[in-house]
């Protein structure tokens, strides 16, 4: 169906297609459809607000209560209470607003019945819909009210922290309905934006509870999110659960992942559909068959044989300074210093962007960079209870000498999932330990650590056919998967039947378990459980069963099975062709196959096409396969990967393009696509700019750290609240509860503008006892031009030199002392867009 686009109110709001406008609310517009509520806030184009995200605990299961408490606003489950009461002021009288509801879900269907707030005076009041979950299929909903005489301050109470209503400034109108699907009941969001002078708004509303059928809950971790924006919610109503063959919900595939899927598999329908129509070249841009001939890269050949095939332009060259950046980000995890940027821009030589890259990867930060792109996948974290400072620290240098050695990927991985010894000491023990659980069936341990083992090492996903068989289930998340049964689950974890968890003895200092992993000699995988500790997936019936391997089926040639596992996952083309899009998405943003951590073996083989209207999810086969052989032949090393990509002429792409971009040119890699920095590198970039660079003292660790790259778990630094809490500002994640998060916010940007400890940085007095070597102190004395100064602080801060309009612009606002003005001038660069992104 033809996108659909219609105007209110002096706003363009265009829909994606497939999203059908039905009949709806007077004076609304009614759009159905899995990606709407999406749709509709990107295509509206501002998000005025911030996320308060609620959390509370919750038991394995929840069999009594949940109606009564769903009428009260509570959530209640085994031994816990989640409760979720919104009070909100109408002057000075609390307004609490109510509704719950029951029904059922699962294998039974969803009955109609969940009550919300119901419609109000949009000009006056204002509802936010809070939805969640009760247990065996029993939903409730509750909202608050607020009004010109209140600030619409709401509070959660529960065992994780509190929740607030925000106050936004007055917005545009904008009327209309959204239909989501939604924890797997179709509820329907009734927005009208109408822009009152209290001006208090919500885009987008999402629950997240991890289910499995029939309400027994599979994570202890209930998240509530509501994202502020553009559009006020004023009602709620559940409608019928559309019939078809997909999980309500399923804990392998939150609300996050699903969205995540879903805007990867439009991406791949649009990429798909373009490739059909193969447009012809664009005369004023530099064609791909041209760029084709001067490229001797095995990586351009096959980027922009695809282009000129397809009739897609790639973008311009990057700039020097833009070259620079990207590099050092990708590498070092931080921006160059200012006397690194100006050597390398005033270079004449040919060769100095090779030069370059051969200058990082042989640097200590990229193995630190490096180390954190994979730590950040394995989670191995001292929060959880079998990870102490020791086990950290072991883990840690055991990811960091991959790098820093330079290891052969593949026999790493032999050794990690071999690995045996005590947690505390034995390097990659700690990845068992990080996934298994003490507490229940050793079952589940095994079970947890295969996931993880084919997702960090195969690249896809294999936890929701640990609980239950694809068939319907997957049909419309993943078409391989689909097809796949629990057993074949269970025959891949039977590799791990014979380790065991050892507890040695309590630690009376630190009080945790000690624990060895150690391996018996015989034994297979049982479905037999203790009764009175099943775990949290429903029953293994008749699952006695021995090794297999879940993608070429082979079985173990000795008793040795997690040998025999490691030589089978590294001799897996799977692994060469995983580890590459790995790298390949962390340099882009964008893997070959994306996500890329959740391939659909059904769709990336060209010689067999995925049916009907699947696309393929491999956007370039060739070179996917191309890349893999380099990564053998290279004996499984990633510096000649990477050196391979980053002098690639496809990495050295500008972000600009001067063209008609498309959504579909993103699987063709025609441009590089911007990002926000992490965390990590937007803390390491503003000290490395501002030269602040402070020693963090870490338990465990002998030698203080400067940069954030350099932790070894987001628990550090402990002692550093405010690290911990720009950290925490900018999305780090926890590996445990809260996943990392990189989209750019407005809170993240007032929070660069106002923290004092940002602004102090600048100013050069900050709390940090770092004197004279703060850089506007030190470019105030060092450079009496002022023409030079200004340079200098462009090159320390957006690793360039200023443009001509930019420094005609500085040269008129100097006014006041010298260095107050030119500390002026570092805020204002550290608070340009681009200094918070890679482009």
């Amino acid at each position: 169906m033809d996108a659909v686009s219609r105007r209110h109110a002096g706003v363009d709001i265009g829909v994606a297609e497939d999203i059908e406008p039905v009949a709806g609310p007077a004076d609304s517009v009614l759009f159905t459809g899995e990606e709407a509520v999406y749709d509709f806030i990107e295509s509206f184009g501002r998000i005025v607000g911030e996320e308060s995200v609620l959390f509370g605990r919750s038991g394995r299961e929840a069999d009594e209560g949940v109606g009564d408490a769903a009428k009260q606003g509570r959530f209640v489950s085994g031994t816990d209470r989640f409760e979720t009461i919104f009070a909100p002021l109408e002057g000075d009288k609390r307004v609490d607003r109510v509704g719950g509801g029951c029904g059922a879900q699962g294998d039974f269907g969803l009955v109609d019945g969940l009550e919300g707030p119901k419609f109000g005076d949009a000009l006056g009041e204002l509802f936010v819909v809070f939805l969640g979950r009760g247990c065996r299929g029993c939903s409730f909903g509750n909202g608050f009210r607020g009004g010109p005489g209140g600030d619409g301050t709401g509070f959660a109470r529960g065992n994780r922290r509190p929740g607030r209503g925000r106050r936004l400034g007055e917005e545009g109108q904008g009327k209309g309905t959204q239909d989501q699907q939604m924890s797997g009941q179709h509820y329907r969001l009734v927005y009208n934006a109408l822009g009152s002078e209290w001006g208090r708004v919500a885009t987008q509303v999402s629950a997240s509870v991890r289910l499995c059928k029939r309400g027994i809950l599979v994570s202890n971790d209930m998240a509530l999110v509501v994202r502020f924006g553009i559009a006020a919610i004023i009602g709620l109503s559940a409608v019928q659960a559309q019939d078809g063959p997909q999980d309500g919900f399923c804990p392998a595939y939150p609300a996050a992942m699903r969205s995540e899927l879903e805007t990867s598999l439009g991406l791949d329908r649009a990429f798909n559909n373009y490739r059909k129509i193969n447009r012809q070249f664009k005369p004023n841009l530099i064609a791909a068959d041209t760029k084709l001939a001067q490229s001797a890269n095995f990586i351009d050949q096959a980027i922009y044989g695809k282009m000129a095939s397809d009739g897609v332009s790639p973008a311009l060259p990057t700039t020097d300074s833009e070259f620079l950046r990207r590099a050092y980000l990708d590498l070092s995890g931080r921006i160059p210093s200012p006397d690194q940027a100006a050597r390398f821009l005033d270079d004449r030589t040919l060769d100095k962007r090779a030069v370059l890259v051969e200058e990082l990867l042989a640097a200590p930060a990229y193995s630190d960079q490096l180390t954190l792109f994979l730590t950040n996948r394995y989670k191995v974290t001292r929060a959880h209870d079998n990870i102490s400072v020791p086990a950290r620290e072991t883990f840690y240098g055991f990811v960091h000498k991959l790098f820093d050695q330079d290891r052969a990927y593949d026999e790493w991985v032999r050794e990690l999932i071999s690995s045996a010894g005590e947690v505390d000491s034995a390097p990659g023990t700690q990845f068992f330990a990080r996934w298994m659980d003490l507490n229940g069936p050793i079952q589940d341990s095994w079970d947890n650590i295969t996931e993880k083992i084919t997702t960090s090492f195969l690249g896809y996903k294999t936890e929701c056919v640990s609980c239950h068989n694809g068939r319907a289930h997957l049909e419309k998340i993943n078409l391989h998967l689909s097809k796949r049964t629990r057993l074949d689950f269970w025959k891949m974890s039977a590799f791990l039947s014979r380790m065991q968890f050892v507890r040695l003895s309590d630690d009376p200092i630190g009080f945790r378990p000690r624990v060895s992993v150690v391996d018996r000699s015989v034994g297979s995988y049982s479905g037999s459980v203790n009764p009175a500790n099943p775990g949290c997936r429903p029953a293994r019936v008749d699952a006695v069963v021995s090794p297999v391997m879940f993608t070429t089926k082979a079985e173990p040639t000795n008793g040795k099975w997690r040998n025999e596992l490691g030589r089978m996952v590294t001799g897996d083309r799977q692994f060469a062709r995983a580890a590459v899009n790995y790298i390949w998405s962390y340099l882009f943003g964008y893997g070959i196959v994306d996500p890329p951590d959740s391939w659909d073996m059904a769709r990336v083989d060209p010689n067999n096409p995925p049916p009907g209207d699947w696309p393929m999810q491999n956007s370039n086969p060739e070179l996917l396969e191309k890349l893999a052989d380099y990564f053998i032949q290279n004996g499984y090393h990633f510096k000649p990967l990477i050196r391979q990509i980053m002098l690639s002429e496809t990495y050295q792409l500008s972000s600009r393009y001067e063209g008609d971009w498309k959504p579909a040119f993103i699987r063709y890699f025609a441009r590089y696509q911007p990002k926000r920095l992490t965390a990590e590198q937007m803390y390491d970039t503003i000290v490395t700019a501002t030269h602040t660079e402070q020693p963090m003292v870490l338990p465990g660790r002998a030698v203080p750290l400067l940069f954030a790259n350099q932790m070894p778990d987001p628990t550090e630094p402990s002692f550093d609240s405010r690290v911990m809490d720009f950290l925490n500002q900018f999305g780090r994640g926890n590996w445990w509860t809260v996943d990392r998060a990189s989209e750019p916010t407005i809170l993240g940007l007032l929070y660069m503008m106002n923290d004092s400890n940002n602004v102090n940085r600048s100013l050069g007095n900050s709390a940090v006892a770092v004197g004279i070597t703060n850089r506007v102190r030190e470019v105030d004395a060092k450079y009496p031009s002022d023409v030079d100064a200004i340079n200098r602080l462009f090159l320390a801060t957006l690793s360039r030199y200023p443009a001509e309009t930019e420094m005609n612009l500085v040269w008129s606002r100097r006014s006041g002392p010298r260095y107050q003005w030119l500390s002026d001038l570092q805020w204002a660069l550290i608070n340009k867009l681009d200094f918070a992104f890679e482009y």
